[in-house]
């Protein structure tokens, strides 16, 4: 991509109306990604803020001169001056001392070429690097930083315009180094007090959605820096496509028609939030809190501030949940008329509800989007904040709801971490050493030190209140979890009917173990940790968390007493391990257990043992047996030193029925390319919901959704396409089905397919437009004799067949042959030539094979190493009496010889054509697929070097080309234009004045011409005023041309008189022939 430089002192950014109709990319200003690279810039100023200014400090006026000029109303222009009022209005302490005496100027930057003339190479060619711009030699002692730049404030301007008649909605995508304020006129989008860096080029670190109103606007950026980077990118984005926003660019006011700015400071600063972030249940509201303080202490109380929320469309507002009332509600927009002092004490709250499960998700999410602005200002400014949540729809039976307090069906008590093993209220009778006790449990800090640990402890008086949260009734939890136990040692009970079950070896801790059951994974009370997080996802509304080495079992009989044993029918969860939430690393592997047991035994076809490392894990989904009384859940140490893993099955879930999908595909075989008709009729949901949606993966790669869709499979395999249904309650399930897709044999006229040798899967081929796609099986093509499909055709005499190999599918990847091959009839021991590429890891490798006699061992040559690439592997194969030469390209246009062979006594007439053989050694039916796209097949044509034509078609005529070398029509030398002494294949004044200047200036005039054969235009062996004069002669008089090889038309030729004296003028370099 080529960018349009500009000069002069009014510079614009972009082709303005032109522009708009000019692919994004070539819009002069931006970069092909949208990165504005053409500013306006101005400093540095020197500041105590240094790179992280809080929102008053950075917002503060650090340029204003005290007068008409401030950061609100500026519209500087290419070489305008500002003096700050230093210390006065100025909020900075005067000039960077890296200017010394120089006042800045607004200057025109280009991000590319920041110096303008190609002498600095910008490594971030999208990023305003102020380091660049001012140089090294900025004083770093302060904070002993050995960077260029320090306590430095920077600003740039571009200004642009919206065409159109209503405001454009935006994304503004930036990376900064350090902190950065951007304005819309004197509309502030976005202010981050920060100290990074900004990454590499096209790092996007923060992107702020904006709405431009129609018109020219200024676009304001100011950056802070402690040392170090100093700098900024930035590009305007469709929101949804991410396409370049279509606005024009300019580094003139006047020229785009800015108009004059009105101050629009912040004042105030909203942020909102929305809790839970994660919820269980439809019918659950989630609450929005919008507090605000005031940025500008100016601000009078009774200010009015207009506020605006947009719920998600996923999200319905709770009527009479806001508090205050709103103004107004339309649609999914809640809007509050009122004043700063009530925003800034009281602020606002309201609730809203998800809506039923959408199509492709087992859970809603959505966010609340919130703006605005206050009476008198021209600004609407965004409220802050990640006011998001998710909802879990699933009609089920919550695990880690019940362990913390919860009835199951909800989400549990706040805060409330779980059944924990050490606890005296829970587990009366169990003693617990202090050295074993690793939660610094305070309920019992006396425990005599010689009691041993009991493995299993039955769940059967537990308080009617947990006891670390008085008023959370721990009911349900007493009636349905069966028991708690510690792993001392590999074999243990793990239900109160006294079934063992034998963990593995490493397990146990006999000397104790992190002896807690979290409930809510996304807090351990224990530790205090939160934002624990399985398999790196997260957040999660609850589940059940289980430190090594331990477990946890509930009472199914029971569970199904209470809620119904129809609604006892599958468990789902995340099973996975995290590291305490603290970004814990090498804490070894853990093992995690899903036990399903009776009165009597462990149901050992139905336990799930898996081992992970830290932040691993997987979903698991399966069928509760109904034999089952018990289910437990176990985590062990895998053999690791004590830490602070453990094993979390998140959201944990005991639900009814899944949804019974039915998956049918007509036709399910047939050749490619193979149109498929899927339907999911007939797939069925559980009771009391319906089926919302039918998602397919067709197992290409591709997906579709509806009842009925429709596909085309354009290549040859065996796919697995995959139906999931989902209700409007956002239960899934998949099924899967099998689509067989064969090759298309089709007439390969006027060629002859034939599979030579018996392969165990027939071949075949097909043409479409110049290529031939060759289907073939084979043991190989070596050794005696060969197993390979050949589509071939006879040809007679000297020829040539010349392809590229645009495609090719090997199994297995790592071995098969394909090329051209010239062949002796189609015994399976006939001799051959075969020019040929062969799979491998590292692609396709050029090779050379023959056979010189029927029933002789096959000679393969595999040097040089030539790999190609399917796209770009030409190969050749030419016949020339007795010699069979093979060829590579990558353009079909520079052919490189690989190899030749002598094969003597073959006949006139071989069969030529492609060979390709899957080399299936086993006779397992393994198969190539490679497409041909023919170049020439023929006779070979007779190069001439003397005719002009360009014979063999290769783009090269007569002694230019390789083909010609050596012929006696062709003697060696450069080739050149004779009297084209400056070599830019014209015949013009400046090469007579530069033969002038060699004979009469010297080499300090001009310099010596590279080629002085090009130089004696007369051909008389000297280079002299002759030669001069026989040019301008030519150009002025009419006289007659330079001696041949003459300027163009004329070909190029070489030199072939002898020079004056014997001794050859010589010509260094003559790049244009």
């Amino acid at each position: 991509m080529q960018f349009q430089r500009h000069f002069g002192s009014l510079v614009s950014c972009s082709l303005f109306a032109a522009a708009l109709s000019m692919p994004a990319g070539l819009r002069a200003g931006v970069d092909e990604s949208g990165f504005i690279v053409d500013w306006l810039v101005w400093g540095p100023l020197a500041t105590t803020a240094g790179c992280c200014p809080d929102g008053l400090t950075g917002r503060l006026d650090y340029l204003s001169d005290g007068g008409s000029i401030t950061e609100s109303n500026i519209l500087p222009k290419d070489q305008d001056e500002v003096l700050p009022d230093f210390n006065g209005a100025a909020a900075s302490t005067g000039f960077h001392t890296i200017l010394g005496d120089v006042i800045p100027v607004w200057s025109v930057h280009n991000t590319i070429d920041p110096a303008g003339d190609g002498t600095i190479i910008n490594v971030n060619p999208d990023t305003v690097d102020f380091n660049l711009i001012y140089g090294p030699g900025f004083d770093s002692a302060n904070q002993g930083c050995p960077a260029p730049v320090e306590n430095a404030v920077g600003y740039a301007v571009c200004y642009i315009k919206n065409s159109a008649a209503t405001g454009l909605k935006a994304m503004i995508e930036l990376g900064s180094d350090d902190s950065i304020q951007v304005k819309i006129d004197d509309c502030e989008a976005f202010y981050m007090s920060v100290g990074r860096g900004f990454g590499g080029p096209g790092a996007v670190q923060n992107r702020i959605p904006v709405t431009i109103p129609p018109g020219s606007h200024r676009l304001f950026v100011k950056v802070f820096n402690g040392c170090g980077g100093f700098g900024f990118r930035l590009r305007f984005v469709d929101p949804v496509t991410s396409a370049q926003s279509p606005l024009e660019y300019g580094l003139d006011p006047v020229a785009l028609a800015v108009p004059e700015l009105s101050s629009g400071a912040v004042q105030l600063d909203l942020v909102h939030t929305a809790t839970p972030d994660r919820l269980l249940g439809l019918e659950n509201p989630v609450t929005v809190s919008i507090t605000g303080t005031k940025v500008d202490p100016g601000l009078s109380d009774d200010a009015e501030v207009t506020v605006t929320e947009t719920l998600a469309a996923s999200m319905a507002y709770e009527a009479g949940s806001a508090v205050p009332a709103p103004t107004s509600v339309s649609g999914q927009s809640l809007t509050w008329k009122l004043t700063a002092g009530a925003l800034t004490t009281t602020g606002i709250t309201f609730s809203f509800k998800f809506l039923e499960a959408g199509c492709g998700t087992e859970t809603l999410s959505g966010c609340v989007a919130g703006e605005y602005s206050v009476t008198g200002s021209p600004c609407t400014y965004a409220v802050t904040g990640k006011a998001c949540s998710v909802a879990v729809p699933l009609n089920a039976i919550f695990l880690g709801s019940i362990i913390g307090g919860g009835d199951g069906t909800g989400p549990k008590a706040e805060g409330i971490g779980g059944v924990r093993l050490d606890m005296d209220s829970f587990l009366s009778d169990l003693q617990i050493p202090p050295e074993n006790n690793r939660s610094n449990d305070a309920d019992n800090p006396d425990t005599p030190e010689d009691e041993s640990l009991i493995p299993f402890q039955p769940i059967t008086d537990l308080a009617a209140e947990h006891p670390d949260a008085p008023g959370v009734d721990m009911t349900v939890a007493t009636e349905l979890i069966d028991g708690t136990f510690f792993m001392p040692a590999q074999i243990v009970e793990i239900n109160s009917a006294g079934v063992q079950f034998e963990f593995a070896a490493d397990d146990p801790q006999p000397d104790g173990s992190w002896n807690h059951i979290l409930s809510n994974i996304t807090h351990d009370i224990d530790k205090g940790v939160g934002n624990i997080r399985v398999a790196g996802r997260e957040p999660f509304a609850t589940g059940v968390g289980v430190h090594a080495s331990a477990g946890v079992t509930f009472d199914l009989n029971a569970i199904r007493a209470k809620f119904g044993a129809a609604k006892v029918k599958y468990l789902s969860t995340l099973a996975g391990v995290d590291g305490c939430g603290a970004g814990d690393v090498n804490c070894g592997l853990v093992n995690l257990y899903i036990i399903y047991s009776n009165e009597d035994e462990v149901l050992v076809d139905f336990t799930y043992a898996k081992q992970f490392d830290t932040d691993q894990g997987e979903d698991y989904l399966a069928e509760i047996p109904a034999e089952a009384a018990f289910l437990t859940f176990a985590t062990g140490r895998a053999g690791t030193s004590d830490c602070c893993d453990h094993g979390v099955f998140a959201e944990a879930r005991i639900f009814a029925d899944l949804p019974v999908p039915k998956l049918t595909a007509t036709p399910d075989v047939g050749p490619a390319p193979l149109v498929v008709n899927f339907s999911a009729a007939g797939s069925t949901a559980p009771a009391g919901e319906t089926l919302s949606c039918y998602l397919w993966d067709f197992g290409d790669g591709t997906t579709g959704s509806g009842l009925e869709v429709s596909h085309t499979y354009a290549t040859r395999g065996v796919y697995t396409p995959k139906l999931t249904v989902q209700t409007n309650k956002g239960l899934q399930a998949s099924t899967k089905g099998t689509v067989t897709v064969n090759f298309r044999c089709d007439s390969v006229a006027p060629y002859t397919s034939t599979d030579i040798g018996s392969p165990a899967k027939a071949g075949c081929g097909n043409i479409q437009d110049n290529c031939i796609t060759v289907f073939g099986s084979g043991k190989d093509i070596g050794s005696t004799s060969d197993g390979f499909q050949f589509v071939h055709k006879e040809q007679t005499g000297d020829a040539t067949v010349s392809a590229n190999i645009t495609r090719a599918i090997f199994e297995p990847v790592t071995k098969g042959r394909a090329g051209i091959m010239m062949r002796d009839g189609t015994a399976a021991d006939a001799p051959f030539a075969y020019m040929q590429v062969t799979a491998g890891l590292g692609g396709l490798k050029a090779t050379y094979s023959s056979r010189a006699t029927t029933g002789a061992t096959v000679v393969n040559k595999t040097t040089p190493n030539v790999q190609l690439a399917a796209g770009s592997a030409y190969l050749r194969l030419e016949r020339k009496g007795d010699e069979f030469i093979g060829s590579t390209s990558t353009d079909g246009s520079t052919w490189t010889e690989f190899h030749r062979v002598t094969l003597a006594g073959l006949p006139a007439s071989l069969r030529a054509g492609f060979a390709v053989t899957s080399r299936d050694s086993l006779n397992e039916g393994k198969a190539a697929e490679v497409t041909f796209c023919i170049e020439s097949v023929g006779p070979t044509t007779e190069i001439s070097c003397t005719n002009g034509t360009d014979d063999d078609g290769d783009g090269a005529v007569d002694c230019l080309d390789s083909d010609c070398a050596g012929n006696v029509a062709c003697p060696t030398g450069k080739q050149i234009h004779r009297g084209d002494t400056d070599q830019n294949n014209l015949l013009q004044l400046t090469d007579a004045i530069q033969i002038l200047g060699y004979l009469f200036l010297g080499t300090p005039g001009l310099k010596v011409p590279d080629c002085l054969d090009a130089a004696d235009a007369d051909d008389n062996g000297k280079v002299e005023l002759t030669d001069a004069v026989r040019i301008l002669a030519f150009l002025f008089l009419g006289g007659p041309p330079p001696a041949s090889p003459g300027p163009p038309p004329e070909a190029c030729g070489t030199d072939t008189t002898d020079d004056a004296g014997g001794v050859d003028l010589g010509c260094l370099s003559y790049p244009n022939c």
